[in-house]
């Protein structure tokens, strides 16, 4: 895997449209953590469309601040590339392999 997208998560419905933008891309050379804060039953709807190998879930039973949350989900990745998305956000097809592209082109950039 090339990037790891880390969402922080409080269980909402919305989720479920930013984890449809990331399984849309164009170049699928990615994975994702989610890490839920605060959160113990997480809406099924959200746990059936991270059936996916590539989504890993994280619960955090009691709630922390975003950055902390972020901060677990930066400790579990094993990619080159971390990428920061929340729970209400949806980000272009093209988004993984554009990240790809700049770090061939940029090869000694530490963030893009």
């Amino acid at each position: 895997m090339f990037v790891t997208f880390v969402i922080p998560s409080i269980n909402r419905i919305s989720l479920l449209k930013t984890l449809d933008s990331i399984l849309n891309q164009t170049n699928d050379n990615w994975r994702v953590i989610i890490v839920f804060d605060g959160i113990v039953d997480v809406h099924p709807s959200i746990e059936e469309k991270c059936n996916d190998h590539k989504i890993i879930l994280h619960k955090v039973e009691k709630q922390k601040d975003r950055s902390c949350v972020r901060n677990i989900g930066i400790q579990m990745c094993t990619t080159p590339w971390i990428a920061f998305v929340d729970d209400d956000d949806t980000i272009s097809s093209h988004y993984t392999e554009m990240i790809y592209q700049a770090s061939i082109k940029h090869n000694k950039t530490d963030c893009i």
